[in-house]
């Protein structure tokens, strides 16, 4: 399954504390290395420095929860299961159709 883990950074009021949190964050991800059960389609850094988005697939959504798991003290997340748009359409499509026979949609 592909998914997009899109991150923003947990900034406070003082600009020293987000420089030191900020420091602190990239030392940490300098010993980073992406799970060997992902593929990495995209990894993308906002250009504002907020935050920044992996696109990965994987099987094993748990290798997707630990490496969240290391960050959490830095960054805020959201995980985004996706799929091709092709498949959603066909999707879109058989979900309208259920809708318009079990809602009375006309």
């Amino acid at each position: 399954m592909k998914f997009i883990v899109q991150w923003t950074m947990r900034l406070g009021n003082d600009p020293k504390d987000n420089v030191k949190s900020s420091e602190s964050l990239l030392k940490a991800f300098g010993t980073w290395e992406p799970p060997e059960e992902w593929t990495t389609v995209e990894f993308l850094a906002r250009v504002d420095g907020r935050g920044g988005q992996l696109i990965c697939e994987t099987a094993d959504i748990a290798s997707i929860g630990r490496a969240v798991a290391q960050y959490v003290a830095w960054v805020d997340y959201d995980i985004i299961p996706v799929v091709d748009i092709g498949n959603n359409v066909a999707d879109l499509f058989a979900g309208n159709a259920w809708a318009r026979s079990a809602g009375g949609i006309g």
